[in-house]
């Protein structure tokens, strides 16, 4: 049989395999047993050390080549993944799924919104609030193998309030027919487009001649 750790530690104790076997066996490295085999007790615990190894139970009593062969199996994951740890996003802004990179390209990811968070494969930070939010990423053999939490820091930056418009202008025709248009952000900047949304960019906003003209004013405090 074959018993299976992760992340053991040190050593693995005695009383996590000898419930498996007669009590009062024995447990050692090799069988036969010789005067050089080494035998684990309470005192001499399995060493933890990554991979499969063979041991052997030899139940009370037993006769010669009477043994229990058995194997442990420990997966040590000590490494974080490489991830961007630190994104920042406009309020409201459409994010993307957080990502990192493995140490190990046997194991998976599995990405955290708190540190006892449910893993998850894939995770998208949401923008909604403004201020900072930790995300965490970590490596996996399994499910129920995963090694140390690597944090990922999104800020999110509060969206600037909505310019203020100078108001639609008008004029006669027997007046300038060239109007220029005005905006005002608190604490920020204008940018006019010709279109609310995917427009193009408009360097000045004018009308000239008769007719009448759209734009839209988009403010940015820079974050």
């Amino acid at each position: 049989r074959e018993f299976v750790f992760c992340n053991a530690g040190s050593s693995i104790p005695i009383t996590a395999i000898s419930d498996g076997f007669p009590p009062g066996s024995l447990f050692y490295n090799e069988y036969p047993v010789t005067s050089s085999s080494i035998q684990y007790s309470i005192t001499n615990p399995f060493p933890a050390s990554s991979g499969t190894i063979n041991y052997f139970a030899v139940p009370p009593g037993a006769s010669e080549g009477c043994n229990f062969p058995y194997t442990i199996k420990i997966t040590n994951i000590v490494n974080t993944p490489t991830a961007v740890t630190n994104l920042t996003y406009c309020q409201g802004d459409e994010a993307v799924a957080l990502s990192a990179t493995k140490s190990n390209n046997s194991n998976i990811l599995f990405y955290y919104d708190s540190p006892t968070g449910t893993a998850q494969l894939s995770l998208i930070p949401s923008t909604a609030q403004p201020g900072q939010h930790t995300y965490y990423v970590a490596e996996a053999a399994s499910g129920s193998c995963v090694g140390p939490k690597l944090p990922i820091v999104v800020t999110i930056n509060a969206a600037p309030v909505a310019p203020t418009s100078g108001g639609d202008q008008n004029v006669c025709t027997n007046q300038t027919l060239t109007q220029t248009l005005t905006a005002t952000a608190t604490g920020g900047t204008i940018t006019w487009y010709d279109a609310a949304t995917n427009g193009n960019v408009i360097a000045n906003p004018t009308q000239v001649g008769v007719g009448s003209t759209t734009y839209y004013a988009q403010s940015s405090n820079g974050t």
